[in-house]
């Protein structure tokens, strides 16, 4: 593995047979190539927590690394949560381990006693206290989200609503689990700011970019796209939203673009086309962006087209 910065010379660091998932520690001093610890600098190792293809991810402070186990490895989900400082690990089961903003504490699901029913808790990293947030009869499909007060927490599941199911997106107040929203067909949600969402709407009938306030209030639709827009990432700064936008052809769907969508103006341009795009990343300081080229866009074919909507209160 290679590290570097923009306009300088590269530089190895490790060599390891495969790649695994990594993830940078907030000071840029550690990096954590799946459940190995190595110095950014020296590429020496600081710990193996031995978690084959680990999905690492640091809190905001780096105190505490959150790591996602392979769950073809362990029978039941698990989420390793390691001690910068102590070097002590504490197993939670679960599964989308999403670390808060402005502390130690993170969000995740697990299966509820009962078939089918998923609950979202909240573990707090420095007290070592759990609590259960919300649970909904659905399963999981996608990533925690925490507003970025951390007030809030979005939540994806399939839903099943009579013969079909739906993308459901469920947003609920952290501190007291009282739910704030339920949008239905909802998918790739994130935080725009601490106030309000941005997603992929209208699943399967026609994708477009939406936002949402986290009362429910101020549903838009931002694109009005006639092309399959997919995985907005809004820059840090929130005033601009990075997406996937795919042409509609009559033999199908044709090759994408990276688009960019001003949140105040409205206004959308093209920034790169290719045959397959994926991976796409801002920098910290919302200047650059990072787009890999792949086989493939991986494009869903559900059986019952959504229509976005809006349902607030518990």
């Amino acid at each position: 593995m290679y590290v570097g910065q923009p306009g300088m010379k590269l530089r190895h660091l490790i060599t390891l047979p495969t790649l695994p998932p990594t993830a940078w520690s907030p000071d840029g001093a550690l990096l954590a190539l799946g459940g190995l610890l190595v110095n950014a600098t020296t590429g020496k190792t600081v710990a193996d927590l031995r978690l084959p293809d680990a999905t690492p991810a640091w809190s905001s402070d780096g105190a505490f690394l959150a790591m996602l186990a392979d769950p073809n490895v362990y029978k039941h989900p698990k989420i390793a949560v390691w001690n910068r400082s102590t070097g002590v690990v504490t197993d939670v089961y679960g599964f989308n381990p999403a670390w808060a903003n402005r502390s130690s504490e993170l969000a995740y699901q697990a299966p509820a006693q009962g078939p089918g029913t998923i609950e979202t808790r909240v573990y707090n990293a420095v007290t070592g206290t759990n609590r259960l947030v919300q649970t909904v009869d659905g399963t999981t499909h996608g990533a925690i989200s925490w507003s970025s007060d951390d007030h809030f927490l979005a939540s994806q599941f399939h839903v099943t609503r009579g013969n079909f199911w739906t993308d459901d997106l469920y947003v609920v107040r952290v501190a007291s689990g009282q739910r704030s929203m339920v949008v239905h067909g909802a998918w790739s949600a994130r935080w725009l700011n601490q106030q309000t969402l941005f997603f992929v709407g209208s699943i399967c009938a026609n994708w477009d970019i939406y936002t949402v306030h986290a009362d429910g209030s101020g549903l838009q639709n931002r694109t009005h796209s006639p092309d399959v827009d997919l995985d907005p990432k809004a820059s840090p700064d929130g005033k601009t939203l990075m997406f996937d936008s795919y042409p509609r052809l009559v033999a199908g769907i044709g090759a994408p673009r990276v688009r960019l969508l001003d949140t105040e103006t409205g206004e959308t341009r093209d920034v790169i086309a290719g045959s397959a795009l994926g991976g796409e990343r801002w920098s910290p300081n919302g200047r650059y962006l990072a787009v890999g080229v792949l086989g493939g866009h991986g494009l869903c074919d559900h059986g019952e087209p959504q229509t976005t909507s809006v349902e607030t209160g518990p």
